[in-house]
Parts: C-alpha cells; structure tokens; sequence
C-alpha cells in the first residue's frame, strides 16, 4: 500500500509579487487596493495593541464576528 505524502511546492511570494508587478494590469490593480490594504493594516495593528480579538471587536461594536473580520 502507498502512503501518501504531504510535499508543499515552493512559493515565493516576494518574488512571485515583484514579477507580476511588471504586468501593467496587475500593478494598477494594487495600486488601486493600496490605501484600503494600509487602512486595514493600521485597524489591525489597533486592535492587537489594545488585546482585543476579532470577537471583542464585533462585540463592542454590536455585529456578528463576521463582519469584523
């Protein structure tokens, strides 16, 4: 009998991003989406400095976690 093995391919997301960053409809994408992904870094890192969850954010917001995500 064959036993099946985990074997992960190789991902480079560095490099995987700096190639397709030459492909003009790729790069403007990103670029679109740059200040919405920088907001959500910041709200992120707010919420770890202040020891909360995702949970205790929807909590204190009144939503389900779902929507807090």
């Amino acid at each position: 009998m064959k036993t099946d093995r985990y074997n992960p391919v190789p991902f480079d997301v560095g490099a995987t991003h700096k190639r397709w960053m030459k492909r003009p409809g790729y790069a403007a994408a990103y670029e679109a989406l740059a200040d919405g992904f920088a907001a959500l870094g910041e709200l992120l890192r707010a919420r770890q400095h202040a020891g909360m969850t995702q949970a205790d954010v929807a909590e204190s917001m009144g939503v389900a976690q779902s929507v807090a995500q």
